[in-house]
């Protein structure tokens, strides 16, 4: 079960990467007025990515949570939240728009927030 959860953090820390790698955040406080209109559209859209995100971590959490109390009825959700990481993987690599420094700070906080789960269970 360590192994599920291992693969689940690895495949995070993938999109992770992806994301880090392909964008650097915008200060949100130096746009130009000219490109605000498309912006916001492009900004919406990544506020709607980061709360479907933020869904997913905290079902993400429930689970490692689960396969450590020792359910191993919860294996039946690792194919959907896998398949799931793969679609946030997607997403974040094949956006186009980069995010503001709120945004990516959000995205942090909510990795973070899966990542620190994770650990407190490898630990216990």
């Amino acid at each position: 079960m360590k192994y599920c959860i291992y693969g689940l953090i690895a495949f995070l820390l993938s999109v992770y990467t992806s994301c880090s790698s392909n964008s650097v955040p915008k200060n949100s406080d130096s746009e130009d007025a000219e490109v605000s209109s498309a912006f916001s559209s492009n900004s919406e859209d990544w506020d709607d990515i980061l709360d479907s995100y933020e869904q997913y971590v905290d079902k993400y959490i429930l689970y490692v949570k689960k396969i450590a109390e020792g359910d191993v009825t919860a294996m039946e959700e690792y194919p959907i939240l896998l398949e799931k990481a793969q679609e946030f993987s997607e997403k974040i690599s094949s956006s186009k728009s980069d995010m503001t420094t709120s945004q990516w700070t959000r995205y942090m906080k909510i990795t973070n927030k899966m990542l620190g789960t994770a650990k407190e269970i490898e630990h216990n």
